[in-house]
């Protein structure tokens, strides 16, 4: 036999597998019925249990784990000593300390409370600690950069330049006040002294966690407001010393921060840094694929006993055709090779079709999530599910097509003619 009719017999075969299909639909899409359903509902497992971890911890991992975030109230021997270990002990570290004061804006119809941080010169980056929910039972925190809305790009001021929140801004815009607004600023220091500023805004930031006006049904505002004011500010002669209320903080930007937050936890500092929450995520993540390898398993013993039971009807319903075409003289070899043939095409088409299906499912689901619940969740499968799921289909594709093919020519001739 030479190569060109070599090549031509597989199409052929395949060619013929497809007739046969055709003529046995109705015994075939019974069959496609069950493999439909199992092959959906292990893709189904496997592809929503991963988009539902990837969107629970998505914006953990979207957090720069470089980032560290320290802060602590009323030591500054401490806040010194923890900028001195991190460019003494951390390698390609890049850090700054700003400190915090609380004050008060006082306006005609009541006063506002202000988080005021002055921050270092240069066009630094600002960051603020997020709560995480990854574990019920422990607080676990990140680091989020806090945005600059319109205009102004960057965190560098000068003189009585400030950058307010956006909840402040606007309800001081609702409010009626004027542009470029000017804020009443009142401190009280520790010895004694006090500070009376007239400030200018000229930026707006996204509002943090912690730091957020509201307005009552009343008209009244409440709630704490952000500041960010430039550190030469402190240099003028009505500022007082420093009390236990002040807050040092020192932001961090390393490839060690586990490093970072043993130095700052030593010192009696909270820390915030992406790292731990990642890692925690990780964990959990670990446990969950562990998890859902049983899981994959046991489905997969339960899809075989269904798939075998399916394919055991199917041959019954064709026992007769086989018993003719075995008395015809077809031989075994031949038989194999046809219901091998056949079934294999079968569970291809099949399974593309449960791919399929899934995918528009979680389309489906993906648009629900969006127009109803306003939650911008992402389709997602990982490359491990993929796998389990195209060992799992091609392994009992291929194990029912040989037992499928097997069985055919179990099939007792003359019985089965004489049956009919």
């Amino acid at each position: 036999m030479n190569r060109n009719k070599r090549c031509k017999l597989p199409l052929r075969h395949f060619k013929h597998s497809i007739l046969m299909i055709k003529r046995n639909r109705g015994v075939y899409g019974k069959l496609s019925v069950t493999v439909v359903l199992s092959f959906s509902l292990l893709f189904a497992f496997l592809s929503f249990t991963d988009a539902r971890l990837y969107n629970q911890y998505k914006e953990v991992f979207a957090q720069p784990r470089e980032i560290v975030l320290s802060n602590v109230y009323g030591k500054p021997a401490s806040f010194q000593a923890l900028i001195s270990q991190i460019k003494s002990n951390t390698n390609n570290a890049d850090c700054y300390g700003y400190t915090t004061h609380n004050g008060i804006c006082e306006y005609e119809n009541g006063d506002i409370n202000a988080r005021c941080s002055f921050l270092p010169n240069g066009d630094i980056p600002v960051y603020t600690w997020k709560r995480i929910n990854i574990d019920k039972n422990n607080d676990i925190y990140s680091v989020t950069p806090v945005k600059l809305i319109g205009e102004k790009k960057g965190f560098d001021l000068k003189g009585n330049e400030i950058i307010i929140n956006k909840s402040w801004y606007e309800a001081l815009i609702n409010g009626g006040v004027e542009t470029p607004i000017q804020i009443p600023i009142h401190f009280d220091w520790q010895d004694g002294k006090s500070s009376d500023w007239i400030l200018t805004v000229v930026g707006i930031c996204s509002d943090t966690e912690r730091d957020k006006l509201q307005i009552n049904e009343l008209g009244y505002v409440y709630g704490w407001g952000n500041m960010y004011l430039p550190i030469e500010l402190l240099s003028r002669t009505d500022v007082g010393e420093f009390g236990v209320s002040t807050e040092y903080s020192v932001w961090t930007n390393t490839p060690y921060p586990e490093k970072v937050i043993a130095y700052a936890r030593a010192l009696g500092f909270s820390t915030y840094g992406a790292s731990e929450a990642q890692q925690a995520a990780n964990t959990i993540l670990k446990v969950e694929t562990t998890n859902k390898s049983y899981i994959a398993a046991v489905m997969l013993v339960l899809l075989s006993i269904n798939l075998y039971s399916s394919f055991s009807n199917a041959l019954k319903d064709r026992q007769y055709e086989i018993g003719v075409k075995r008395a015809l003289g077809a031989e075994k070899r031949h038989i194999v090779r046809q219901y091998l043939y056949e079934s294999a095409s079968v569970l291809l088409l099949d399974t593309l079709i449960s791919i399929t299906l899934v995918v528009n499912l979680m389309i489906g689901y993906k648009v629900y999530q969006l127009f109803f619940l306003r939650n911008e969740w992402t389709i997602y499968v990982s490359i491990y599910s993929i796998i389990i799921f195209l060992i799992c289909s091609l392994s009992l594709s291929i194990v029912f097509s040989l037992i499928f093919a097997f069985q055919s020519t179990q099939v007792k001739i003359i019985s089965n003619i004489r049956n009919e």
